[in-house]
């Protein structure tokens, strides 16, 4: 049948608009990346109060041999990659940290020739895609995509390193080795305990090949992946000890064992080629606690009389060496008052008043009402509110401990929190020794004793304004990046002025950010690393 002419026009015109309506809509190219912040719009009580239905978290899974739950940056380049060409940026990175011309960036200096760069002009309250909801006041979430801060402009880079120092375990205030070089003796083991750049470095560590999320606890005890802490030297020696072998994708830890089966002699030559250190990235893989610290010409980043207990294997103490020098006279050793032990655990955890430097009133006030906040503001808002799956979390830093109230309160969950009390701040540290919890000194201007990739969860609170003093924004956060694992948390509690100049920092560093009730900053860290 015919069609009329006037409906022919008019069927022409809808196909062409059609067709144009086609075209704009591909030139747009709305990415799921786009249309999912429509759809991810959180919101949060504006006190402490629990919702009424907690948010679910998803169990963490677990992995198994040959399974990698994550993918990795530049996975796709494997595809187009021809026969002998490298697939992964890292490689690149490994490739040309080890050049000779490379070395004039070692850890001596910032550990980067081109330090990264940021815009302070890209201030938050003007960037587009805002997108907060929440109640009438303000207080909410904001999503981690719209936000009203922008990612700063930055230009980060991977640390370069000098030789015989790990590009993906770089420890800035160990590897310094101009520094080591510059030393006049060994003979303490100086050239182990700390030589920090300066400037401090802002670059990034990049990931170990084929680095996954670690294993779960309780089984990271028994094993670990082997990508994670690739020292095959180490095993290759250990294995015949029982202490540690290669299973699959895996190391396994057995147990048992003894550390000179080819004799004593032996051991001694081994250990002066290979000190140990990597023995304590396995424990900390593994979700034990540990801490790099080497007792040579200074004093331990401990208060005195902390330990109830002191177990020295190996200890690099130099036979015949004068050891009096290094033992501290107390008022009890001196006296005829009998030593007060402490009160058992865990009474001692929560004790009203506990013994402390200062007591007075206003003290142990400040004590009680530390220990009565965190346990509110953990239990209602960080266990309902934070986009964390707790269930992942073992190894756990409170940047700023105060008393150890933060701590205190996670006491039921399986992690353990290392305490760090900064340098200037008030001196807790004893009272938190005193309640049976572990911690150290610190100045976060530089770098911390630890493995890049070891912590779960980094907690920073009421610091961050003070620390920018003497040091800038951006070492702090490239310190903050080295120890944290991917796929990991920092949490920021801080004024709304200090989450908003963190906040666009983290955001180039690829970290999804979310702000809950205008004081909490949550970031996860992803597995970005600089091409260069």
């Amino acid at each position: 049948m015919a069609v009329p002419s006037d409906l022919r026009k008019r069927l022409s015109l809808f196909l062409l608009l059609s067709a144009l309506l086609v075209v704009v809509f591909l030139f747009l190219d709305p990415s799921a990346r786009t249309l999912s912040v429509l759809s991810s719009r959180l919101i949060a009580p504006s006190s402490l109060a629990p919702p009424t239905t907690p948010r679910q978290q998803n169990p963490t899974p677990t992995p198994t041999p040959g399974n990698t739950p994550y993918s990795q940056p530049h996975a796709s380049a494997a595809v187009d990659a021809k026969p002998g060409e490298s697939t992964d940026a890292s490689a690149k990175a490994e490739e040309s940290a080890s050049r000779p011309d490379d070395i004039a960036g070692a850890a001596g200096d910032s550990g980067n020739s081109e330090l990264p760069r940021v815009d302070e002009s890209s201030d938050a309250d003007g960037a587009e895609g805002k997108a907060r909801t929440g109640t009438a006041d303000g207080e909410g979430v904001v999503d981690g995509d719209g936000g009203d801060e922008a990612a700063a402009e930055v230009r980060w880079e991977t640390c370069r390193v000098g030789r015989g120092v790990s590009a993906a375990d770089y420890i800035p205030c160990l590897d310094n080795v101009k520094a080591i070089k510059k030393l006049r003796s060994r003979r303490q083991m100086e050239h182990r305990e700390r030589h920090c750049p300066a400037p401090p470095p802002r670059c990034l560590v990049r990931l170990p090949r084929g680095y996954r999320p670690p294993v779960p606890w309780p089984r990271s005890r028994d094993m670990i992946w082997y990508n994670n802490v690739p020292h095959p030297k180490l095993v290759e020696y250990k294995k015949d000890q029982n202490w540690v072998t290669k299973s699959d994708d895996y190391f396994v830890f057995p147990g048992g064992g003894t550390q000179f089966k080819a004799g004593v002699t032996r051991y001694i030559q081994f250990i002066e080629q290979d000190e140990h250190e990597a023995q304590i990235q396995f424990a900390l893989e593994r979700g034990i606690p540990a801490f790099l610290a080497v007792i040579g010409t200074q004093k331990l980043p401990f208060p005195d009389e902390a330990f109830d207990v002191v177990h020295c294997a190996r200890c690099r103490v130099h036979w015949y060496a004068p050891l009096d020098t290094c033992v501290f006279s107390t008022d009890v050793s001196s006296s005829n008052e009998k030593i007060s032990w402490p009160i058992p655990w865990p009474e001692r955890l929560n004790v009203k008043y506990l013994s402390m430097p200062d007591d007075s009133a206003s003290t142990k006030k400040k004590f009680d009402a530390d220990t009565k906040y965190w346990k509110e503001v953990i239990s209602e808002i960080y266990f309902n509110d934070f986009p964390v799956n707790w269930s992942s979390v073992r190894n756990v830093m409170d940047m700023n401990a105060g008393y150890g109230g933060f701590a205190a309160a996670l006491i039921d969950k399986p992690l353990w929190v290392m305490n760090v009390v900064p340098v200037g701040q008030t001196d807790t540290l004893p009272v938190i020794f005193s309640r049976g919890l572990i911690g150290v000194y610190h100045d976060w201007c530089e770098s911390f004793n630890t493995y890049p990739r070891t912590y779960d969860l980094l907690h920073m609170s009421y610091l961050l304004g003070s620390l920018t003093d003497r040091c800038g924004i951006i070492e702090v956060a490239a310190e903050i990046d080295r120890m944290l694992r991917p796929d990991r948390w920092f949490v920021l509690k801080d004024s709304e002025m200090i989450l908003k100049k963190m906040r666009p920092l983290l955001k180039s560093l690829h970290y999804e950010t979310v702000v809950v009730g205008q004081q909490f900053l949550v970031a996860k860290k992803s597995f970005w690393r600089p091409d260069k």
